[in-house]
């Protein structure tokens, strides 16, 4: 026989309102009651406290019609959801998707690999010598973060002052022809969908030998060929040194043997990085990479084969959707919000994506926003940005430890004004989290009675 019998809150103490000695047959005694729901707690929990936090966003979600969509999870538990299984244009949320495939393919540790070639001789003289694109995003003069030419200056660089040091190491004195390789990766400049990206200085005519974002000389000039332009950046280097050097081409390496070679800081930083200050560079260059690396070329299209391949293996449902470039730069792109939550509940709270996306009030494009709001210096997350979108996509911790993803995306010729004017709504909302029930306040707590 079984009985259950209710008493006192599971919060009173022992001996608290016990039930008198003789009225209950002897045995085992379980201080839940075996239909109560405290049994399985942590749903009921999250079911009420996710209500609450829906009620608490319906500004938002009233806001979110046929043109934008909003999900909202906390530790990968869907609790509000809009328009979310629809496709839209992801604007630089595209490079969440870039960010989770680099991890996964490349790994947290890959760095790309800078060489410089060439066979010298017994007097320091070198005919050709060849300074070869690993496919860096991030190989930058010193000076260069600091002349502020992109809106966000660029972190974690790979310093090719070090590279040009390690050459003039090596003995040579005197170079008769300086060769830039870019042969690393395709040479299409751009990606499928932009629209004057590059004239408009979103983005350099990309290769896999870039210094500088492109960028020769202090202001913002550009070569049509970026090999070129990195070629002459390396050349005022070595000239710098001492090393009296001939004309700057660009061409291929030959087999020739490594003088010298310089490492990019680990793809966790870069990552960083790209999310941080929104690089479109970074972002484009790292797809190309991921292509490279599953054997596919250094493409565009190859590294979006991988990132379809690899959301399809993690049960990502893909149809209707359309993605073209690494940045988000095309309009052409079209994800979901379910898609961007999902992603982003696959990451532990210490993973490079986490750590890597831009503070609330803080850091790269958040810096201006979310001040005075729950969200300043706690939420970490991705902007997105063009004429016929903006996006916002990440993490926001919970007191009580959890971790809440979401995704918001508004399309239209107003997108702008529409999604940030909810920016700070949605930030308000998600900082009511938890409201609710603890678990020591779910139900009576009962006498379980088993009888031998």
């Amino acid at each position: 026989m079984i009985a259950v019998v209710a008493v006192a809150h599971a919060g009173a103490s022992k001996g608290e309102d016990a039930p008198a000695a003789g009225k209950l047959p002897e045995g085992p005694v379980i201080g839940t009651p075996l239909l109560s729901a405290r049994r399985a707690p942590e749903p009921l929990v999250v079911s009420v406290r996710g209500s609450r936090l829906s009620s608490a966003l319906k500004k938002v979600t009233d806001a979110v019609q046929k043109s934008a969509c909003l999900q909202v999870a906390v530790n990968g538990r869907v609790v509000v959801s809009d328009n979310a299984n629809s496709v839209f244009i992801p604007a630089s949320n595209q490079k969440i998707l870039v960010a989770a495939v680099a991890l996964e393919k490349l790994g947290a540790d890959y760095r790309f690999v800078t060489e410089v070639r060439g066979t010298i001789s017994s007097d320091g003289s070198v005919s050709r010598l060849v300074l070869v694109g690993g496919g860096d995003p991030l190989l930058s003069t010193d000076r260069y973060p600091r002349l502020g030419l992109n809106q966000y200056r660029p972190t974690d660089i790979t310093r090719v002052e070090k590279l040009a040091d390690a050459v003039v190491k090596q003995g040579v004195k005197r170079v008769t022809t300086l060769v830039g390789d870019e042969s690393r990766f395709d040479r299409k400049r751009d990606a499928p969908g932009w629209v004057n990206a590059i004239g408009r200085g979103d983005a350099a005519p990309l290769s896999a030998l870039m210094i500088n974002d492109g960028y020769v000389g202090t202001d913002r000039t550009r070569r049509a060929s970026t090999a070129q332009g990195a070629v002459e950046v390396f050349r005022d280097l070595l000239v710098a040194r001492g090393v009296d050097v001939g004309p700057a081409v660009v061409g291929d390496a030959r087999q020739v043997p490594v003088i010298a070679s310089i490492k990019s800081e680990p793809v966790s930083k870069i990552i960083g990085e790209m999310l941080a200050t929104s690089d479109n560079n970074t972002a484009e260059l790292l797809l190309k990479e991921i292509g490279k690396h599953a054997g596919d070329g250094g493409s565009t299209a190859a590294g979006i084969k991988v990132v379809r391949s690899t959301l399809t293996a993690w049960g990502i449902d893909l149809k209707g959707h359309e993605l073209v470039d690494g940045s988000g730069l095309s309009e052409g792109n079209r994800i979901s919000c379910a898609t961007v939550v999902s992603l982003l509940a696959r990451q532990p709270k210490d993973s490079p994506l986490y750590d890597g996306m831009a503070v609330a009030g803080r850091t790269g494009t958040l810096e201006r926003y979310f001040g005075n709001t729950p969200a300043d210096g706690v939420m970490r997350a991705k902007t997105g940005s063009l004429q016929l979108s903006r996006s916002l996509s990440g993490f926001f911790p919970a007191a009580d430890g959890s971790v809440i993803e979401f995704s918001f995306i508004v399309n239209g010729s107003r997108s702008k004004n529409r999604a940030e004017n909810l920016w700070d709504d949605l930030a308000r909302g998600l900082g009511t989290y938890p409201q609710g029930p603890s678990l020591d306040g779910l139900g009576p707590a009962a006498v379980l009675v088993v009888d031998p």
